[in-house]
């Protein structure tokens, strides 16, 4: 693949996808049942700023802001957490949120087929034991049960879209997941709420 995040990283599109996800896990994880969070394309996880040219769209132009509404300061919040500094320097990719709003009861499994970005991924979380990495098709991988337990899922499907087939596998992936995991309705979870383990 020609596609490098790194090039890439903190632009608009990140911006949206990343202030969403941390909106989305921020609100699961009031809730008390384990959430399991899945990427297909994981990257390399973080990302140096200088390795591209200034964004006028990207989060150059939202860093400082300090009247932001509040979904977007927690993602810019954590966007300084990553830079450890007052100076944007860096760019945290979206396993590097989700792994800061995961709880110890959550599980998270990441997918790269890139070689340099898969072993920045060992690099920056096999250490963490909630989380499991795996060099290979992330299509593929999203699909497979999670063993011994059906739980909430996330899962992030973000692939470069540098080839027509991008588009096709990430909606075959989508309808696959639905197919072997259907949502509960409503009854499914009442059900369950009140059934004996």
């Amino acid at each position: 693949m020609n596609y490098q995040h790194a090039k890439h990283a903190g632009n608009y599109g990140d911006l949206l996808k990343h202030s969403v996800l941390c909106q989305v896990l921020q609100s699961l994880t009031q809730q008390d049942k384990p959430l399991f969070y899945s990427e297909t394309h994981a990257g390399a996880g973080g990302y140096r700023l200088d390795q591209r040219g200034v964004d006028p769209f990207g989060i150059e132009r939202l860093w400082g802001v300090s009247n932001a509404p509040q979904a977007l300061a927690d993602y810019l919040t954590m966007v300084a957490a990553f830079n450890r500094s007052e100076i944007l320097q860096n760019y945290p990719g979206s396993p590097w949120f989700a792994q800061q709003l995961l709880r110890g009861e959550d599980r998270m499994r990441l997918f790269e087929l890139s070689p340099e970005p898969y072993q920045q991924l060992v690099k920056s979380f096999s250490h963490d034991v909630r989380i499991e990495l795996f060099a290979g098709d992330g299509y593929s991988g999203v699909v497979e049960p999670i063993p011994g337990m059906r739980c909430r899922q996330v899962v992030l499907i973000d692939p470069p879209y540098e080839s027509v087939s991008d588009y096709s596998d990430a909606v075959d992936t989508l309808l696959e997941i639905y197919r072997r995991e259907p949502p509960l309705t409503a009854m499914e979870s009442e059900v369950r709420a009140v059934s004996p383990r």
